[in-house]
């Protein structure tokens, strides 16, 4: 038997880019094709040997494992014989050369590794049933035998194989040459020693071989390759079933989005026709008030245009192009944080009106029974500007009119100032004459619902303290007026 490292003609220490360096070498100088041009049969089957030979070499060289044992066992490799033996010497077994092809002939490699393997078993047989103990080992079977019944059975065994053989002919000493006890425990000691080490390395050559044997057993290389299929077949299916999956959801989630795109413009359509509903109403509402407001009402009419657009914010005095853009700003923290300040401002403008009308102080116990109700308010700077920078109160100085005595009323914002003057002494005011009013318009850059409001209330204020309910006659001093509605018969029912 020759060495690997000989066959390929490289040092023992060379390295696996240097073995298949060597290997390409001599398989192009020694293919058997090259051996079939010259039509000598002989040189064909030196060819085919040579060639077999030099694929058995680097197969053993370039697997790190295979190649630490060849090199620690690489003398008894060398030195065995091809022949089975009493004492089975495997190592002739790990090299190509002791089988010719893959058939089933008898030199072939089912027929010859079946018959060293039997052979290992009937002595580890023969060793248990001296022990009393029973050992069955799986046959090795042929190159058209079932995976799963025989090549799986067979290499599981062998591969955690441990031998039942005790080795005791390789013991060193004869205990009966012993001259005590105490040298003939030593003698046993050194004795058990080489046989534990005998045995491992028994066992360890056994499964060696074992490992040879399958990683070229076409039957394994066979079934490797069902189980390579089976697992790209799988690989294959998970990803169809992935890319299924994904379409689905993705398919939910259009559907999702076009639903909740539909709804979203249905609630604006929706909030489009009310507000468009209320604001035909309060048209309706505003038109019966009388001819003294016409001008009133068209301003409120310009102020409306406004706020029955569904693109323009009132709390933000804002204006959008579109829907989208529509639902997005009322969804922004700065939208909520206006509407939120317009709220407080409308409720705190209430409050102040309250504190207003139960604040009028009437003066019943004069000649003329005079009430004089001046209001003076400090103009304010939009309150859509004021929301962007924060907010801010107003204040309004309380000052005494000269000449006047007048009880004071301070709203927090009002677009208009009324004054009611009271009669300086010696003036004469006809009964039927109307009371001097003074309006001052306050002209605002920004139109909002609050200042609409806030200018009807103050309106009603006006029309409680000069005006009867009833024919809309004006009178100086709410005695008169009292004295009207008791002469008339013009009293209405208080609203709650």
């Amino acid at each position: 038997m020759k060495c690997h490292y000989d066959i390929l003609e490289v040092a023992r220490d060379a390295k696996v880019d240097d073995i298949k360096k060597a290997r390409d070498r001599l398989a192009k100088k020694f293919h058997p094709d090259k051996a079939l041009q010259s039509g000598d049969a002989s040189l064909v089957q030196e060819y085919t040997v040579t060639f077999r030979l030099i694929q058995q070499a680097y197969e053993v060289l370039s697997d790190a494992h295979e190649r630490a044992w060849y090199d620690s066992h690489r003398d008894q490799i060398l030195s065995s014989k091809t022949a089975v033996q009493e004492d089975i010497d495997i190592y002739a077994y790990f090299n190509s050369s002791a089988y010719s092809g893959f058939g089933d002939d008898p030199k072939g490699f089912f027929a010859t590794y079946e018959k060293v393997f039997a052979k290992i078993g009937d002595v580890d047989r023969r060793k248990a049933e001296e022990a009393g103990e029973d050992y069955d080992v799986p046959i090795f079977g042929l190159s058209t035998s079932s995976y799963e019944d025989v090549v799986h059975p067979f290499y599981a065994f062998w591969q955690s194989y441990s031998t039942k053989r005790a080795f005791f002919h390789l013991d060193k000493w004869d205990l009966r040459t012993a001259d005590n006890r105490r040298i003939s425990r030593a003698m046993e000691k050194e004795n058990k020693k080489v046989r534990d080490t005998a045995k491992k390395d028994w066992n360890e050559s056994v499964r060696e071989l074992v490992n040879f044997v399958r990683k070229r057993d076409p039957r394994v290389k066979a079934h490797r390759k069902i189980l390579e299929e089976r697992a790209e077949e799988n690989r294959r299916k998970v990803v169809e079933n992935q890319q299924e999956q994904l379409k689905k959801r993705q398919a939910m989630m259009t559907s999702h989005v076009v639903h909740h795109s539909a709804e979203l413009e249905k609630q604006y359509r929706d909030l489009e026709k009310s507000l468009k509903k209320d604001g035909r109403g309060n048209e309706t509402e505003e038109s019966g008030e009388g001819e003294d407001e016409v001008d009133g009402e068209e301003e409120e009419e310009m102020e409306e245009e406004d706020d029955d657009d569904p693109l323009y914010c009132v709390g933000c005095d804002k204006r959008f192009k579109s829907f989208p853009a529509m639902r997005n700003h009322v969804q922004s923290k700065q939208h909520k944080k206006n509407m939120e300040m317009l709220r407080s401002e409308l409720e705190e403008d209430i409050v102040h009106l309250d504190e207003a009308l139960n604040n009028v102080d009437l003066n019943e116990t004069g000649e003329e029974d005079s009430l004089e109700i001046a209001e003076e308010i400090t103009e304010r700077t939009p309150k859509t500007e004021e929301r962007s920078s924060g907010k801010e109160d107003s204040v309004v100085d309380q000052e005494e009119q000269k000449g006047s005595k007048a009880t004071k009323v301070r709203f927090e914002t009002a677009p208009e100032v009324y004054t009611i003057p009271q009669p300086e002494e010696g003036d004469v005011l006809p009964a039927e004459a109307e009371p001097l009013v003074e309006v001052e318009e306050y002209v605002s850059r920004n139109k909002s619902k609050k200042e609409k409001k806030t200018k009807q209330t103050q309106k009603k204020v006006q029309e409680l303290g000069t005006k009867c309910g009833v024919c809309r006659q004006a009178f100086p001093t709410r005695n008169k007026l009292f004295d009207h509605i008791k002469s008339t018969g013009h009293a209405l029912l208080k609203e709650h």
